[in-house]
């Protein structure tokens, strides 16, 4: 099966939203639309599209971050914001295909790393992780609380 991963292009950015919103649900057809044509132009993003017999299977979404990454010593990094492979395609190379794209975008853009995250419940995307050589580092426990203001007279 051959697997071609090609940058993404505006003819694509429909194709791309339906699947950006296969992978978050509260996502917004439209607006992924618009937030995807910024990256187009962008010198710090780039999205990748996996194709199998010119049908696209899955995507992969990538960022340049300067600030510190969890696990690194210092930046650039090369950060995986999001990956998704259609289920009908996944388990054949597609994910790895992408995550290697990712990997040589970072190494192109003068990255020291290549680094990611996912939700401590999602164990089909840690397992995905580290599949594609990625190491885990932390994990992490956010809380939060809502303070109620009082106002005195």
């Amino acid at each position: 099966m051959a697997i071609t991963i090609k940058p993404l292009e505006e003819s694509e950015l429909d194709l791309l939203a339906e699947m950006v919103c296969a992978l978050w649900p509260e996502c917004d057809a439209a607006e992924e639309r618009r937030n995807y044509m910024r990256v187009l132009n962008s010198t710090h993003e780039a999205c990748f599209l996996a194709r199998v017999k010119e049908v696209m299977a899955g995507f992969i979404y990538l960022s340049v971050r300067h600030e510190h990454v969890e696990g690194t010593t210092g930046g650039p990094v090369a950060y995986l914001e999001g990956v998704y492979v259609k289920p009908e395609y996944r388990r054949m190379g597609v994910g790895r295909a992408l995550v290697n794209a990712g990997r040589q975008w970072g190494v192109q853009m003068g990255c020291r790393y290549y680094a990611s995250d996912a939700e401590l419940h999602n164990t089909a995307s840690l397992h995905f992780h580290l599949a594609n050589r990625f190491r885990e580092v932390n994990r992490v426990v956010n809380f939060v609380q809502e303070l109620r203001h009082t106002t005195s007279s």
